[in-house]
C-alpha cells in the first residue's frame, strides 16, 4: 500500500475505515455498479464497474468488498476512470473476496476539487473455472462507503452483477455469441480448419489466439494481413512477423 503524507487523504482513508463501523445503506446517488459479462474459459474478460455521480452528493473516495462466486477467477483491479487524479489500493481478503480502496492522488495539491468523475472506475480480469456450467455467477458490493472531500460519508446504493459461461451450442469450439456477432449465426463457421476471411489464420485461431475478426484480413486497419502482423489489434504496432510454433502465433 502506498504511504500518503497529504493529511486530507489521512482524512479521507481515516474516514472511510471509520465509515464501515457506522454506515447505513440509504436508497439515494451516487451508486456503484457492477455490470455483467460473459467469458469463455481460458480467455479472461474486463468486468467494469460503474459509477454513478451526483451532483448534490460529490465524492472524492470510495471504499469498498467485492465478492466473486466460487467459480469465478478474479485479477486484481485496473484502475481506468480518473486515474489522473486518483489511486487504487486492493487486496485480496479471501478467494473469494477483495477491498478496494480509492483516494485522491497524493502528490496531487488540490484535494478539494478532486471529486470522481461518474463512468466506469475500474475493471477486473475475471474467468471462470474450465469445469463451470452456463448459469450466471454472482458478483456482489459490500460495504460500501462513499466520502467527500472532507471525509465526511455520502449515502449511496450499489448494484450486484454476473458472470456467465459462453455457450457453444453446436460443439465446435467457437462461442455461439462471438459467431452471432460476426457471422450472424452459429452455422456459417464449423471452427476447424475454416478461414472466412481467407486470411491464413483458421476462425478458432481467431477465437482463441489472436482475438481479431474473422470477416476482415486485417482487422486493425494498419495495412498489414492478420497473418503477418504481429499484433493485428494495434495499428500503432506494424513491425514484425507472427510465427507459427506448436499451433501458436507469438
Amino acid at each position: 500500500m502506498i504511504q500518503k503524507t497529504h493529511a486530507t487523504t489521512m482524512k479521507l482513508t481515516i474516514g472511510l475505515l471509520l465509515g464501515f463501523a457506522c454506515y447505513g445503506s440509504v436508497l439515494a446517488v451516487p451508486q456503484l455498479q457492477v455490470q455483467s459479462k460473459t467469458v469463455w474459459p481460458g480467455l479472461p474478460e474486463l468486468l467494469p464497474i460503474h459509477f454513478v455521480a451526483d451532483a448534490a452528493n460529490p465524492v472524492a473516495a470510495i471504499q469498498f468488498d467485492i465478492s466473486f462466486d466460487p467459480q469465478i477467477k478474479a485479477s486484481l483491479p485496473r484502475l481506468i476512470g480518473n486515474s489522473a487524479t486518483h489511486q487504487l489500493v486492493a487486496s485480496l481478503q479471501s478467494p473469494t473476496r477483495m477491498r478496494v480502496t480509492l483516494t485522491p492522488n497524493s502528490n496531487n495539491a488540490v484535494f478539494d476539487n478532486e471529486v470522481l468523475i461518474a463512468g466506469t472506475l475500474l475493471y477486473f480480469p475475471v474467468n471462470l473455472n474450465a469445469a463451470a456450467d452456463f448459469s450466471n455467477k454472482t458478483v456482489r458490493l459490500q460495504n460500501v462507503v462513499f466520502a467527500n472531500a472532507n471525509a465526511g460519508l455520502v449515502s449511496g446504493t450499489t448494484s450486484a452483477g454476473w458472470v456467465r459461461r459462453q455457450a457453444d451450442n453446436d460443439d465446435d469450439g467457437l462461442a455461439d455469441e462471438w459467431e452471432n456477432e460476426y457471422f450472424g449465426n452459429t452455422i456459417v463457421s464449423n471452427g476447424g480448419l475454416d478461414d472466412q476471411d481467407g486470411d491464413g489464420v483458421t476462425d478458432i485461431d481467431e477465437f482463441l489466439l489472436q482475438r481479431t475478426d474473422p470477416t476482415n484480413t486485417d482487422t486493425d486497419g494498419d495495412g498489414v494481413d492478420d497473418k503477418l502482423d504481429a499484433a493485428p489489434n494495434d495499428p500503432d504496432r506494424t513491425i514484425g512477423l507472427v510465427h507459427r510454433c506448436s499451433g501458436f502465433y507469438s
